[in-house]
């Protein structure tokens, strides 16, 4: 038991890693979507949600980096995407759907809520193991140090 807890200390969180990695996809497979589609017409709201998608993919993977290694700062971080995340499918698909010809239907916008939404519970899920791992490590850091000072 002691050499599992120990063994933490030096393994990668690969869970987290890969919870934010897929929570990255959906957020691809979202903007495909949006940008495959010929029927919507390029303005500043869909403009704004491409740059705002390029900072999150810089940012989630940078934090699923982060979240690898253990690094507790970055589970918030990650957290705030993937709430962000959630609100994002009231700004640019309502409303595309909410236009007085939409370009988008009913189904095309379900989908892309869809993704948006299995991003951000992806991305808190990612979150949430993370930091219950880094809490994890680091009562075993501190149990470690204590026996170390008892020697």
């Amino acid at each position: 038991m002691v050499i599992k807890h120990e063994r933490l200390r030096y393994q990668k969180n690969k869970t987290s890693y890969l919870l934010a990695l897929l929570g990255l996809l959906f957020n691809c497979l979202y903007m495909v979507k949006l940008l495959a589609d010929p029927d919507i017409v390029p303005d500043i709201h869909v403009g704004f949600d491409v740059i705002l998608n390029i900072v999150f993919l810089l940012f989630v993977f940078l934090g699923a980096e982060k979240l690898k290694v253990y690094n507790k700062t970055w589970c918030f971080i990650v957290a705030g995407i993937g709430v962000i995340n959630f609100i994002r499918v009231f700004y640019l698909p309502v409303r595309l759907l909410n236009l007085e010809i939409p370009p988008i239907l009913q189904g095309d916008f379900n989908l892309m809520a869809l993704y948006l939404i299995a991003s951000g519970g992806l991305l808190i899920a990612a979150a949430i193991v993370g930091y219950f791992k880094c809490l994890r490590l680091a009562e075993i850091v501190k149990a470690a140090s204590i026996v170390e000072e008892g020697k």
